[in-house]
Order: structure tokens, then sequence, then C-alpha cells
């Protein structure tokens, strides 16, 4: 069973079955991936569903796979997610993987699609106290790697 089905059958179960049993196990199969099934992986999940690609943001940024580009998937991730709610969840994790350095790999489209997606946490949630430094804080990286490349 691919892990697309293996999401797709699980789907509707809730909270603590994706925390202790699903999570682990999407994990467990992407670490074990070979180099070319990384590959093949990291270029075939973008045309599965959203549910999917959130179901596997964990999993893929807290995985040991030296073939995994994990920031990058993260991050690419979270540009394309559109759930609001699935989007403020994925941000408690995404400021590890933004750091000017690996920024400049990355497509501009790419990080305007981070930048739109925090300007849309800002925007329309109440978030904890602190959590909007945070988001600042990725907001302000984005836009100076952005200009850097428009000027």
């Amino acid at each position: 069973m691919s892990l697309k089905e293996y999401i797709t059958l699980h789907k509707d179960n809730q909270g603590d079955t994706w925390e202790y049993e699903h999570q682990p196990f999407i994990q467990k199969t992407i670490e074990q991936f070979t180099k070319n099934e990384t590959a093949q992986f990291s270029n075939i999940i973008w045309q599965w569903e959203d549910y999917h690609l959130y179901e596997l943001a964990d999993p893929i940024i807290f995985c040991n796979n030296k073939n995994l580009d994990k920031d990058f998937l993260y991050a690419k991730i979270f540009s394309q997610i559109s759930d609001i709610d699935h989007l403020e969840y994925l941000a408690e994790n995404l400021r590890p993987s933004i750091y000017p350095s690996k920024l400049k790999e990355w497509d501009i489209n790419l990080l305007r699609g981070i930048l739109v997606n925090i300007n849309n946490i800002i925007s329309l949630k109440t978030t904890l106290p602190g959590w909007i430094d945070v988001y600042t804080e990725i907001v302000k990286i984005l836009e100076i790697e952005i200009f850097s490349r428009s000027s």
C-alpha cells in the first residue's frame, strides 16, 4: 500500500490515532526510502490532496532520511495548504526551516507562497501571545529575500 492510500484509508481517524500510530508509521516509512524512492516521493506528493500533504508534514520534518530535503518539503507543504487551521498548526514548526542561507536555494514563488500563508494566519486568526512575534520574524526574513531578488 502506498503512503497516499494509507493516508486516504485513515483520514477520518481522530486525534491520538494520528499522533501515536499513523504519523510514526509514515515517518518510519519515509526514513526507509532509498535515494531513488526519496526522489520519487519528493516529486509525486505535489499531485496529492491537501489533507495528504498536511498528514505528511510532521513525519517529514521529524524524519531522519539523509536524502530528504525536509526543510524544503515542509516549507513547500506549508505554502500549498489552504486550510487556515492546518496552516496555523504547521506554522509552529516552520521557523526552523526558514533560514536565509537555505532560502537562497528556493524558488521565489515558493517564498511568496509561504509569505502569503503566514500573512493569512496573521490576518485571519487570533493566535496565542508570542506566536505573532514568530510569524512577524518569518515575514521579515522572507521579505528580505524576496526584495533582494527583485532589485
